[in-house]
């Protein structure tokens, strides 16, 4: 479907959409048009512009908060997680009405190393939802073993759920490098990860191939071959899906009939 005016807003600003569904919570959606440029008087302005599908139309609200959320996201239970471009934190939106001015936000605290520009290259983790529930998963340091950890409660606890061994699903002891600027690498990305099916997608930085990890026997499986990691890989590659499809729906709703 086409969005009714949906101009980026002023040339010099920038701004990044993301799309807020999540049909456990609601059957409505929003797009969230996260905008920032100069002020009239010189200083940077940040501002939400939000689209509601109930209603149609555009509100707009204020951002307190400064500027780099604009990494990756997740919506679930009616809250938008955004990450941090640079530092280990998470933007938390609530899921705002048509009438608010301000978005209700807070600042939540990513767990495990504290991960910088001054020690690592890439070690951006990967967020993902099990059960309803915001997770999160990231390397240690040696990248040998995988955490991955849920948010529960109402403090926004992290609660480590798995930690598994990375070492037999490359075949190499050493899975962490340096380029010739002296910055950190880890040999493979986290994808993504779905704890229902207990199954992590990675990508080896060295042979260039994705991978399907199985959680339950800690056996890798490649998926296919990429020519080398780019950004391209780092978007919405995997979409876990848990309904059943209208057609078999259907089938189970006649054979009952029947």
């Amino acid at each position: 479907m086409s969005l009714p005016n949906t101009e980026p807003g002023p040339a010099d600003s920038d701004y990044d959409l993301m799309l807020c569904f999540d049909p456990s919570w609601s059957q409505h959606f929003y797009v969230l048009s996260f905008q920032s440029g100069p002020s009239m008087d010189g200083e940077v302005y940040n501002e939400v512009k939000i689209f509601f599908s109930e209603d149609f139309t555009w509100s707009s609200c204020r951002w307190k908060s400064e500027i780099g959320f604009y990494g990756s996201s997740r919506f679930v239970n009616g809250v938008l997680y955004v990450g941090h471009i640079w530092e280990p934190v998470l933007l938390a939106i609530d899921a705002p009405g048509p009438s608010m001015q301000w978005l209700s936000q807070r600042i939540i605290q990513l767990p495990g190393f504290p991960n910088g520009p001054e020690m690592f290259g890439c070690c951006d983790g990967c967020l993902c939802q099990s059960s309803g529930v915001l997770c999160y998963a990231q390397q240690e340091l040696d990248g040998c073993m995988m955490r991955i950890w849920s948010l529960e409660g109402t403090d926004s606890r992290w609660v480590v759920k798995h930690r598994l061994s990375m070492n037999n699903v490359f075949g190499r002891d050493l899975l962490l490098r340096t380029n010739h600027e002296g910055l950190w690498y880890f040999d493979y990305d986290i994808q993504a990860f779905d704890l229902e099916r207990e199954l992590v997608i990675l990508v080896d930085r060295v042979a260039h191939r994705i991978i399907s990890f199985s959680m339950s026997t800690g056996k890798g499986s490649e998926i296919l071959k990429i020519r080398m990691f780019s950004e391209l890989y780092r978007r919405a590659f995997y979409v876990p899906y848990y309904c059943k499809f209208p057609a078999l729906a259907l089938q189970g709703a006649q054979d009952e009939v029947v």
